[in-house]
């Protein structure tokens, strides 16, 4: 009876652990026995055996955690390389960045903002305007020009953000660089 037990528990951690991606081998081999058969037949006690058993499960567990990414970590890490992908188009909502990674748009809000402590609306203007400075600093001088390649239609309004976000006008900005 022990014998079964004690595979049926084994055969459901290994289960698990190849359910969750993860190298078996990592936890089989950290056994001191590889015979299983062999090791359970010379446990002399149920407390011998529960013992092993919750030896066994304590190690899978620390092993799955050691390993696991956690989704809310794939999930930010897929908005963000889409809105790097994405942020020229003027018209980029978050609706769209949901559907591109398949996600509800609620719970993507919910998400990106407790695992980066930002909205994905003010990541995305932060990517936008460090875009528009690296386009500043390659020469572009033109503000509609540079407001129009990293998403702003109105550069009034990009103006104002690009204010917001570096603290000096874009026009300042540019005039700082010509000085230097």
């Amino acid at each position: 009876m022990l014998l079964v037990a004690g595979f049926e528990i084994y055969s459901t951690c290994l289960e698990f652990l190849e359910e969750t991606s993860q190298d078996i081998h990592e936890i089989v081999q950290s056994q001191s026995e590889p015979d299983l058969f062999g090791l359970i037949e010379r446990m002399d006690s149920l407390g011998e055996f529960e013992d092993w058993i919750r030896s066994l499960i304590s190690k899978m567990i620390v092993h799955v955690h050691a390993k696991k990414t956690s989704r809310s970590a794939v999930i930010v890490e897929e908005v963000k390389s889409y809105i790097t992908t994405h942020y020229r188009n003027e018209e980029l909502k978050i609706e769209d960045i949901a559907r591109g990674v398949h996600m509800n748009y609620t719970h993507l809000c919910y998400v990106f903002k407790k695992e980066t402590s930002t909205t994905i609306n003010d990541y995305l203007t932060q990517i936008r305007m460090q875009k528009a400075k690296e386009l500043f600093d390659q020469g572009y001088i033109i503000v509609q020009d540079v407001a129009s390649r990293v998403g702003y239609s109105d550069a009034n309004y990009f103006g104002k953000c690009y204010k917001k976000y570096s603290g000096i006008t874009p026009s300042k900005y540019i005039s700082n660089i010509n000085k230097g």
